[in-house]
C-alpha cells in the first residue's frame, strides 16, 4: 500500500520526492505501521509531503527517517 501512495504522490509532483527505501527502511516502516489502514498510510505520506513543503523545500527528497516519523505520528487504531 505504501508503494501505491508513494508512487501516486510522485506522479502528482511530476518528479521523485521520496528517497528510495532499502530493505531495512521497508522493514522499519512496515513494523511502525502494522495495523494501519490504507487511509492511514495515505495520511502518513500526505503529512511527510506537507512537512517538507512547510519547511520551504522546493527540491530534495523526503528521507526514510522523515517518512517513518510521519508514519509513526498517525494515530493507532488500538
Amino acid at each position: 500500500i505504501f508503494r501505491v501512495h508513494l508512487a501516486k504522490a510522485e506522479k502528482r509532483a511530476g518528479r521523485p520526492v521520496f528517497e528510495a527505501l532499502d530493505e531495512g527502511g521497508w522493514e522499519r516502516l512496515l513494523l511502525a505501521t502494522e495495523g494501519l489502514s490504507g487511509a492511514d498510510i495515505a495520511e502518513a505520506v500526505r503529512r511527510a509531503l506537507e512537512v517538507k513543503v512547510r519547511a520551504g523545500a522546493i527540491s530534495g527528497l523526503i528521507s526514510q527517517d522523515e517518512l517513518l516519523a510521519q508514519a509513526m505520528s498517525v494515530a493507532r487504531p488500538w
